[in-house]
């Protein structure tokens, strides 16, 4: 579930204007969020993600591989893989795919491969998305890299403030910060 913003001339307030809808100002955007979150609880699923609700048992082993910085093999028109300390993806142009299928690496549209550091503050962002919470051993296990101590400079202001909180070889955000989630996510980067 996502929280759109519209802004006057983007792409979700041309849809708007063609539906007869308004923008709605942020309080409004933040009372629903609320009740659909109220709603989607109270029938049985699980917020596990700052945007994502399952049944229990049903996450999206996709989103939770990548977020918690886990290989996955995309296989197909546009899929994207992380293996071995690479990231690629294929192309979308269907004709293209076709066309170049049969060639060595030739589906391929674009490869990478991240710095250490760079690849563990990746892995952190991405990691702190899920209500669960950054698993400090398995990060250092999968960066090389300590979570604590890459972010000595700024954990205890944001554990001071209440923002995050940081237990039982967890650090995660704190539910209530959420909805301003990117803003926090800023520190980490």
């Amino acid at each position: 579930m996502l929280n759109l913003q519209a802004e006057n001339g983007g792409g979700v307030s041309f849809f708007l204007g063609l539906l007869g809808g308004e923008i709605a100002d942020e309080e409004v955007g933040r009372r629903n969020w609320g009740i659909a979150e109220e709603l989607l609880e109270s029938g049985g699923f699980v917020h596990y993600e700052t945007s994502n609700f399952s049944l229990p048992g049903f996450a999206c082993l996709h989103n939770v591989m990548t977020w918690r910085g886990e290989e996955y093999l995309g296989i197909g028109l546009g899929a994207c893989s992380h293996w071995g300390g690479e990231r690629w993806g294929n192309t979308a142009d269907f004709r293209e795919y076709c066309a170049r299928s049969a060639e060595p690496d030739g589906v391929v549209a674009y490869r990478e491969k991240l710095a250490p550091e760079a690849k563990a503050r990746e892995c952190a962002v991405f990691w702190l998305r899920l209500f669960e919470g950054v698993d400090l051993a398995a990060f250092a296990e999968r960066t090389g890299v300590s979570f604590l101590e890459l972010y000595s400079g700024v954990l205890p202001g944001l554990i001071a403030e209440g923002v995050v909180a940081a237990d039982a070889g967890k650090v995660r955000v704190e539910r209530k910060y959420q909805p301003v989630l990117d803003s926090v996510l800023e520190s980490f980067i």
